[in-house]
């Protein structure tokens, strides 16, 4: 939920924005993945004032961000990947819209760059790993071990291990136990 909680957070409070529309994908990580934001903006009185799909492999968006843009909102959160969010800006930016625009981590890719090019310049995504930071040497131990730089699935499984081992180690070997270890757990600083 961190990638939910960082882009809602950014969006209502630290900017005080309070019109926002969604522009998602339509395939089971766009449906799923916007529930907890679109839950959140209620929650902070500000719902989503729109929602536009596009179906996977589509790259034409025009209709979709005409829409937006009639309806006047302060920022759009894109939840797509790299290619389609490359060309949402681009066609975004042709069509004049300033609006701002924040992503999921899978927004993050060459084909962004490659797409977009200057159209990303203050696209802002909440990405689950700083690879700058160094805790517990996870990145050194990672980079020793496997030859490659770390990223973002290599963090989360890090922490997700990290998160049930130490449920175990508080609830033992029981099962119900480590359960409501794990469900009780409201917050966790990992890599």
């Amino acid at each position: 939920t961190g990638n939910y909680n960082t882009v809602t957070a950014k969006i209502y409070t630290d900017l005080g924005l309070t019109r926002v529309a969604l522009l998602r994908v339509n395939d089971r990580y766009g449906r799923f993945g916007v529930i907890k934001f679109r839950d959140a903006s209620r929650r902070l009185g500000h719902p989503v004032v729109i929602e536009q799909k596009y179906m996977p492999g589509d790259t034409d968006f025009a209709r979709q961000l005409r829409v937006i843009n009639d309806s006047r909102v302060e920022a759009i959160v894109l939840w797509a990947d790299a290619a389609p969010a490359g060309a949402i800006l681009k066609q975004m930016r042709a069509l004049g819209m300033q609006q701002r625009v924040f992503g999921g981590y899978r927004v993050l890719g060459e084909a962004l760059h490659q797409i977009a090019g200057a159209a990303a310049d203050g696209l802002e995504v909440a990405y689950p790993f700083d690879p700058a930071r160094l805790d517990a040497g996870f990145t050194r131990a990672f980079q020793e071990r496997f030859h490659a730089a770390p990223e973002a699935f290599s963090s989360l499984a890090y922490a997700a291990m990290k998160i049930l081992l130490e449920a175990v180690n508080r609830a033992g070997l029981n099962r119900g136990r480590i359960r409501d270890a794990l469900t009780g757990l409201e917050q966790y600083k990992g890599v």
